[in-house]
């Protein structure tokens, strides 16, 4: 009997797999944070309109591949003027204030992944702040710099920043006086009147008193001070008030001049009058007062 033979027939399907993958962004691998120190202006007197000078350290710390260069853009949306409470401040690059904060710079990651890079920077509180109350004042969190890192000089990615800084303006104040000066005379049988400035300036806000002393011949009477020439005088007063009706003295609550400061220079008038009186011997008759301030 015949054998019938049947054929097996293989086949053979190959498979191609086509594999996709995503490769890592290397700007990914790094990554950056950045601070400041405090900007501590110490103690300031704002009544001179002067602007205050001080430093701090701006630190950006980064992590990622080693030999990585890192570009850092600085000054992108930068809150300038910051602000310590009501007072302005603002950064710069220099000490003198002449080249605003930038930050710019660059680092490159170390072996061991990390690199920082550590800059100077200068602050200096606006001039002209002269209405401002005597305070205790921080920034808290409230001030904010904003800049940015990459792997070029675009950069690309934000960075955010407090701004910590800090001052104590304490109430003050400061005074002087122009010389009151009576005109030359002959006989005193007629009232001799004149005028001066006396200058104040104190910290806004601040509730002050002038007070001026009896004199040489430490008069307790405003109106009974003495002008004298050897062992000669002549009888004069200080007032507050054109109409000589309000005796200036050192008794505050009664005859002293009282004020509220506006951090800028007040001037207050201060009226002399000698009134009629026997006349003394010719010569140049003097006095003088101490002028005080008290707040």
């Amino acid at each position: 009997m015949p054998r019938r033979r049947k054929l097996l027939r293989l086949a053979m399907t190959m498979f191609a797999f086509l594999v996709i993958s995503i490769g890592a962004d290397p700007a990914k691998a790094q990554v950056c944070t950045t601070s400041y120190s405090n900007f501590n202006f110490g103690t300031v007197d704002l009544t001179t309109g002067a602007g205050y000078p001080t430093s701090a350290t701006s630190t950006v710390s980064c992590s990622g591949t080693a030999n990585q260069v890192i570009y850092v853009c600085g000054g992108v949306n930068t809150a300038d003027p910051f602000y310590i409470g009501p007072v302005k401040f603002s950064l710069f690059q220099d000490a003198s204030g002449l080249s605003p904060w930038t930050g710019n710079g660059s680092l490159k990651i170390g072996l061991n992944g990390t690199a920082s890079l550590n800059q100077t920077v200068y602050a200096r509180l606006a001039g002209g702040q002269m209405q401002t109350a005597p305070g205790s004042y921080q920034t808290g969190g409230a001030a904010i710099a904003l800049s940015s890192y990459g792997l070029t000089s675009v950069c690309g990615t934000a960075m955010t920043a407090q701004v910590p800084a800090q001052l104590i303006y304490p109430a003050s104040c400061r005074i002087s006086a122009q010389d009151l000066t009576f005109s030359p005379g002959g006989l005193l049988t007629t009232v001799t009147d004149a005028s001066s400035i006396i200058s104040a300036t104190c910290s806004f806000s601040s509730p002050y008193d002038v007070l001026l002393d009896g004199g040489q011949s430490v008069a307790t009477n405003p109106t009974q001070r003495k002008l004298t020439f050897g062992g000669n005088e002549i009888v004069y007063g200080l007032y507050q008030d054109a109409a000589y009706s309000l005796p200036w003295g050192s008794t505050i609550g009664s005859n002293t001049v009282a004020g509220s400061g506006t951090g800028q220079t007040q001037s207050l008038r201060v009226y002399g009058r000698i009134p009629k009186q026997a006349t003394p011997p010719p010569g140049t008759y003097q006095d003088r007062i101490i002028v005080t301030i008290s707040y």
